[in-house]
């Protein structure tokens, strides 16, 4: 397991770091009580402000995902993959209202459900 950032991107890093380390405990790369790359490992391996990775950690442990034990550093949080899917799953709103917009724009059905399919295969991690 590897953080990789793209400095390139339009994405901002701590919202690449966060989307990295869901993934992660979204497909048990990072299990319950794994410890994950502190801070300061983080910061020297990627091209990323330390102050730029701590907003990544708060955004995690605020959402019970991670947890920060003084002096031990910072673990997956029991339940985090289960707590994730819960927060995901609220999202289904969202889908559901982009498709009542695809419906009103005239876009077939066939072709919403294609791209729910196309979202199901890929693997986007931080696009």
């Amino acid at each position: 397991m590897m953080f990789m950032v793209n400095s390139l991107s339009p994405i901002p890093v701590y919202e690449q770091i966060i989307s990295q380390a869901e993934h992660f405990i979204l497909t048990g790369i990072l299990g319950e009580e794994k410890v994950i790359p502190s801070i300061r490992e983080l910061s020297s391996s990627l091209p990323a402000n330390p102050r730029t990775i701590q907003k990544a950690y708060s955004d995690l442990e605020m959402r019970g995902l991670i947890v920060t034990v003084p002096g031990k550093g910072c673990f997956i949080s029991t339940g985090a993959q289960d707590r994730l899917s819960k927060q995901l799953e609220s999202q289904l709103a969202i889908i559901s209202k982009a498709a009542h917009l695809c419906r009103l724009a005239g876009i077939k059905m066939d072709r919403a459900i294609e791209a729910v399919r196309d979202g199901y295969s890929k693997e986007y991690v931080n696009e």
